[in-house]
């Protein structure tokens, strides 16, 4: 009764399912500077998932694992989780290191509140609007704990392919993820090209290398990392990385409805110094360019390779679905 395929099966689900759950509690329910005994267990159940993973992979074998785009799911779950407990035991030992502009950052103090002085950590900045995005704060364990969430979330599908109204909805959403890569290359493309003439656009003449993200000169910009670090209270960023994120971000967004054509950098009552070189001509004629070129042709370029994709399987579907289903049984067994 017990090694019976539904038996295994309805085991490992339920075994799955209370994992999550523990995991999501674990989430939010998590202190920066406390283990608690829960988290000792989801630790310890993690573990258990990482061994039979193993022993699934040296059964198979690579080529036979990596077949299953589930398994590679696992991995990156591994992957992350493996940098997010790296990161919970930085907050807990209270480990320190040096970013890529020589600032020393306690990651216990990401997104930390100090109210002897009023002062946030780099992550606490960020939110206030004091400090721009800080790379560093990828760190935080706590937010990578809810990235591996949505995965192990998303890693239910897979339960759900026994079902026969659900397992084919399954197969449609596993199958179109490679329209979506496909996609996202193409778009990659136009949204790189667009987000740099858009940054070029509105700011003619580049800042400084270096940026001041604290203290009395917030904001100010130096040529010289010494001359930043120097005068600078706060964190000296370099703009490149920062202009570059940007331009990808305003031209992503803009897809989503996000437009800038009322901001001061293209509008006529502009009184910033930097802000009057913006190029108000040539800066809509791009974006009205670029939302042709993304809503129009590439949305419906997505849309088309979908409807394919779903018209392909829909032929199929049950057939497939039966595979599959085989598939997963004779994963049981095995």
């Amino acid at each position: 009764f017990y090694t019976a395929p539904i038996v295994k099966f309805a085991g490992r689900s339920v075994h799955y399912i209370l994992f999550v759950f523990l995991y999501t509690y674990v989430g939010i329910t998590m202190q920066q500077d406390v283990y608690g005994g829960r988290e000792l267990i989801m630790h310890g159940w993690f573990l258990m998932l990482l061994l039979s993973e193993v022993r699934q992979w040296a059964e198979s074998g690579w080529q036979r694992y990596a077949e299953s785009i589930w398994n590679a799911l696992d991995l990156i779950i591994f992957i992350l989780y493996a940098v997010a407990a790296l990161a919970r035991v930085a907050e807990l030992f209270d480990w320190t290191f040096t970013d890529f502009s020589g600032y020393v950052v306690r990651l216990r103090d990401l997104g930390g509140y100090n109210e002897s002085d009023d002062s946030h950590g780099p992550l606490g900045h960020a939110v206030a609007g004091k400090y721009e995005y800080q790379f560093q704060d990828l760190m935080q364990a706590r937010g990578l704990h809810g990235v591996v969430g949505i995965i192990l979330w998303v890693r239910l599908l897979d339960i759900l392919r026994v079902d026969p109204h659900l397992g084919p909805l399954v197969l449609v959403l596993t199958s179109m993820v490679d329209d979506v890569l496909r996609f996202a290359l193409v778009l990659f493309c136009f949204v790189i090209g667009f987000g740099v003439a858009f940054i070029c656009t509105a700011r003619p003449y580049a800042d400084g290398s270096w940026r001041c993200n604290g203290g009395e000169i917030l904001g100010e910009t130096f040529e010289e990392f010494e001359d930043c670090a120097s005068r600078c209270t706060g964190q000296c960023h370099n703009m490149f990385w920062r202009q570059f994120s940007s331009s990808i971000s305003y031209a992503y967004f803009q897809i989503l409805g996000d437009h800038w054509l009322d901001w001061d950098y293209f509008g006529s009552n502009s009184v910033d110094p930097m802000e009057a070189d913006a190029n108000r001509v040539l800066g809509p004629t791009l974006l009205a360019v670029y939302l042709m070129i993304s809503g129009i042709v590439l949305l419906n370029l997505l849309i088309a390779m979908m409807n394919t994709t779903y018209s392909k399987v829909q032929t199929q579907n049950l057939q497939k679905w039966r595979y599959q289903k085989m598939e997963l049984v004779m994963e049981i067994v095995t």
